[in-house]
């Protein structure tokens, strides 16, 4: 009985060691820096300040880690155009009294890398900061939204290499004489 038990007590600690690995591996900030220009990153971010054209935000909490964002150009060839768009707000920023605000943004890629940004696969906010309920239930709320982008992000571009692929196929079997009845009655010979 106590070799099972033994055995037992090692299995749940192994698994507990597992749990505790898998969950400090989504945790981990991984960073932007190097990204694809063109790609766009989603970010949840807690936003600490916000000015006309800009804004200060930090993907844990921690005003020492925030990073100042500017939301549209200012280039006389793109002058008021978008750089990083505001997808979801759980909790809009307050100047006064102050309340920092809970975003879901796009961030092209050349920002993300340009300001170092960076972000967990289960993003967290950080333990030094005293949390609201409120603002927890809004993080876990941003969190599950931010999750249900990424999947959407995931399958368009799935949809987009199917679509190439497709294409790709139809060229080849085009170049071999091959035709679809569509492409036949619209005179493909």
């Amino acid at each position: 009985m106590r070799n099972i038990d033994a055995a037992l007590a090692d299995a749940n600690q192994a698994v507990r060691e597992c749990l505790a690995d898998m969950t400090a591996e989504g945790r981990t900030p991984i960073s932007f820096e190097g990204c694809n220009p063109w790609s766009t990153p989603i970010l949840t971010v807690v936003q600490h300040d916000a000015g006309p054209n800009w804004i200060l935000v930090s993907h844990d909490g921690l005003r020492a880690n925030a990073k100042l964002l500017p939301l549209t150009y200012t280039h006389p060839l793109r002058a008021g155009k978008p750089i990083v768009t505001i997808l979801h707000t759980a909790i809009s920023y307050q100047a006064a009294p102050p309340q920092i605000g809970m975003l879901m943004i796009y961030v092209p890629g050349w920002l993300a890398s340009k300001r170092r940004l960076c972000q967990a696969h289960n993003p967290q906010l950080s333990d030094q900061v005293e949390w609201t309920d409120a603002q927890r239930a809004a993080w876990r709320e941003l969190t599950i939204a931010y999750h249900h982008a990424l999947d959407a992000q995931k399958r368009k571009k799935a949809e987009v290499q199917r679509a190439r692929a497709y294409r790709a196929r139809r060229a080849d079997l085009r170049a071999a004489g091959q035709y679809t009845v569509t492409e036949l009655a619209r005179g493909a010979r």
